[in-house]
């Protein structure tokens, strides 16, 4: 029994060096090897060194961390496959600040061959006098009478027209002109007198779809997507001829994605001319519909993303730092060695 406690007893001590040897071999791969308190020497320049590394760290931390908590805006341009026979909301607010209420018409007319004319059916129009809306006084559109016409244009009177349309998904134009024989003839003879309707306007509002009331949230987040670039646009032409003023749009469906919901909206960029016509004249806005469209969405970064921008933060920082102070010390050591040097071999002479 003695004699096999003492084999095991010689076991376990010779088990216990193996570890022992093994674990003071392990120090040989430690990166992190420590330096004794006693033998490390803080210096001025080396605190004005960690000062400013601590705080450039904290600012790039700021930095960072700002970003990661901002989402960041995403489009996608897919193939628009939604039916044409859908159709397209126009909301419009228009003032003309030359031509009389009783003088102007909304007309719609697209590639489909559907034409409306002198649309009624949501339209509002209000008299400006002397560039002023008339509160609760709405144009009279049935003064067709040559002199009452002759008189609201020597008035300068004009007219604020406003309201809704539904066209189809296609290339069309919406167009504010005359479309009645009596007054056609009636504008004819004031031409033949040297007055010539000018269809000067400025534009309030011009957009499609039923974005409204989702309008300032997507603006906020997609300050790229153009949903109003008509808006406060006049055109005006001081020339005593027929202008038909002339706006070409083309108009791309977007899918916005606000908190995970959906919404449908439409913008769109254009394009504007004028030019005599031998016509009436009229104002345009020529519209096409394009065959894609745009998918928004903001994407959150990754906490992954963030943490590996702090990690090189931190590392970056201080390795630029570390070789920095390293550089300052020798330079600093050398020179004040190299004096020392000077100094010890004059006292020598001496």
């Amino acid at each position: 029994y003695r004699r096999q406690r003492q084999m095991c007893i010689r076991d376990r001590r010779r088990v216990h060096g193996i570890l022992m040897s093994l674990f003071g071999k392990l120090k040989l791969i430690d990166l992190y090897k420590k330096v004794p308190h006693d033998l490390t020497e803080g210096t001025y320049g080396g605190a004005i060194l960690s000062i400013s590394c601590t705080v450039i760290m904290i600012m790039l931390f700021i930095s960072s961390l700002s970003e990661y908590m901002s989402s960041v805006p995403m489009s996608q341009m897919l193939i628009d496959d939604s039916s044409s026979e859908i159709k397209l909301q126009v909301v419009f607010d228009i003032q003309f600040m030359k031509v009389p209420c009783s003088l102007i018409f909304v007309d719609s007319q697209d590639i489909l061959g559907f034409t409306a004319e002198n649309v009624e059916e949501n339209i509002s129009k209000r008299k400006i006098i002397q560039g002023i809306i008339q509160p609760g006084e709405r144009g009279k559109e049935a003064s067709y009478s040559y002199d009452e016409i002759k008189r609201q244009i020597n008035d300068k009177e004009g007219c604020q027209v406003a309201g809704t349309l539904h066209v189809h998904r296609v290339p069309g134009n919406i167009h504010f002109s005359i479309h009645n024989e009596k007054l056609t003839e009636i504008v004819q003879k004031l031409n033949s007198e040297g007055i010539y309707l000018n269809y000067a306007h400025k534009i309030l509002h011009f957009s499609f779809g039923t974005h409204e009331h989702k309008a300032l949230d997507i603006q906020r987040k997609f300050p790229e997507i153009l949903l109003y670039p008509l808006e406060g646009t006049s055109m005006s032409e001081e020339i005593n001829l027929s202008l038909a003023y002339q706006y070409y749009l083309n108009v791309v469906r977007a899918k916005v994605m606000l908190r995970g919901e959906p919404i449908e909206a439409y913008q769109y960029t254009i394009s504007k001319s004028f030019g005599i016509t031998r016509e009436l004249p009229a104002l345009f806005f020529k519209y096409e519909i394009s065959p894609l469209y745009v998918r928004y969405e903001l994407k959150e970064k990754s906490i992954w993303h963030f943490l590996v921008n702090i990690c090189a933060i931190i590392g970056g920082v201080y390795t630029a730092f570390s070789i920095l102070d390293a550089v300052i010390y020798t330079s600093v050591s050398r020179i004040f060695k190299h004096r020392i040097g000077k100094l010890s071999q004059t006292q020598h002479l001496n």
